[in-house]
């Protein structure tokens, strides 16, 4: 399984900053050639508005309320663009999906439920996240639970 995409990826910024730059960049004023506006685009990208703003400022761009108020877009651009990527990526690693019920154990380092054996509570199956209940609470009727991705579980056998 190659790894899942994040969004800092190119393969994700990149079209995200095209697309940021076709739809809100370019009719603000001549920032230069395309493809060097939306390089600066990727290696300054940051998700808080107000940072990329500073990043680009120090890269050499005139930041003004209206670059600003483009930047604002930025996330949700990036998200969809993630979300594409991450859709790819779950089709392409044919991932066998657990079914909600399943009994697993969570693997991901640094998870307050990791080495724990919970519950399938949902399933987002375009993604492979799961929503997961620790076993106890589970049968204690708690609705709370925590959201990972296929990779961080592991079936309990037996």
């Amino acid at each position: 399984m190659t790894n899942r995409p994040t969004k800092l990826d190119k393969e994700v910024l990149e079209p995200a900053m095209k697309e940021l730059y076709t739809k809100h960049l370019e009719k603000l004023d001549d920032f230069g050639e395309e493809d060097e506006v939306v390089a600066s685009l990727v290696n300054n990208y940051h998700q808080d508005a107000y940072d990329f703003g500073r990043a680009l400022d120090s890269d050499g761009w005139i930041v003004d309320f209206s670059l600003c108020e483009a930047l604002n877009c930025s996330w949700s651009i990036v998200d969809k663009h993630y979300k594409q990527a991450l859709e790819k990526w779950f089709i392409n690693n044919t991932i066998q999906l657990y079914t909600v019920g399943t009994k697993i154990i969570v693997t991901k380092p640094f998870s307050s439920v990791k080495g724990k054996n919970c519950i399938v509570t949902s399933v987002k199956e375009k993604t492979g996240e799961y929503t997961v209940r620790e076993e106890e609470k589970y049968k204690q009727g708690d609705t709370g639970g925590y959201v990972l991705n296929h990779e961080d579980l592991q079936l309990v056998n037996g």
